[in-house]
């Protein structure tokens, strides 16, 4: 099945990962604003661990910029490197 325009991945690294890693790096990248790992899940339909497993993989190759919610330090936000287009 030929990935749609909206969920179309570029970068080379996530292009090989798992299709979990795709939506939720597409999610990511799609977002308006960097989004909590329970926004992400949400918006993705997939369990909370899965998510956070996701996540720290996209962060272990630094396909993604975490950094911690001001309002509340203990919730980190996700978003893509300012130079990375998708």
């Amino acid at each position: 099945m030929p990935e749609s325009e909206g969920f179309r991945i570029q970068h080379p690294v996530v292009r090989g990962m798992r299709p979990t890693a795709k939506l939720v790096y597409a999610t990511i990248r799609d977002a308006e604003r960097p989004l909590a790992q329970h926004e992400v899940a949400d918006r993705t339909n997939l369990d909370a661990r899965g998510v956070r497993d996701v996540l720290e993989d996209l962060e272990d190759e630094d396909l993604i910029h975490v950094a911690l919610n001001l309002k509340d330090m203990r919730e980190k936000q996700y978003s893509l490197p300012s130079e990375d287009s998708g």
